[in-house]
């Protein structure tokens, strides 16, 4: 069986890197992995630190920051019932 042939669309030569906040945020709502990666790289040490200086513990610190995440990209993409990635998943 052959494979359909792709259109030939031109993209734009845009790094991921350089999408500002809110552009990244569509693209997580759309289920743009890499989005959501760049996002949690952006905001992991941060938040950790925040976290830290509350809990004190590492292990709490790094599930609060989940649990951040897990929720700020569920209201991003709109529905609280699945969030944009997985519950158990490490973005670091």
């Amino acid at each position: 069986m052959r494979a359909a042939a792709l259109p030939n669309v031109a993209l734009p030569n845009i790094e991921l890197g350089d999408l500002d906040d809110r552009t990244l945020a569509a693209r997580a709502a759309g289920r743009d992995f890499a989005a959501v990666r760049l996002i949690t790289e952006r905001n992991n040490r941060r938040l950790f630190r925040a976290a830290w200086a509350v809990l004190k513990d590492r292990a709490e610190a790094e599930d609060v920051v989940q649990e951040a995440y897990a929720k700020a990209f569920a209201a991003i993409a709109g529905s609280t019932a699945k969030p944009a990635f997985p519950p158990g998943s490490h973005a670091s």
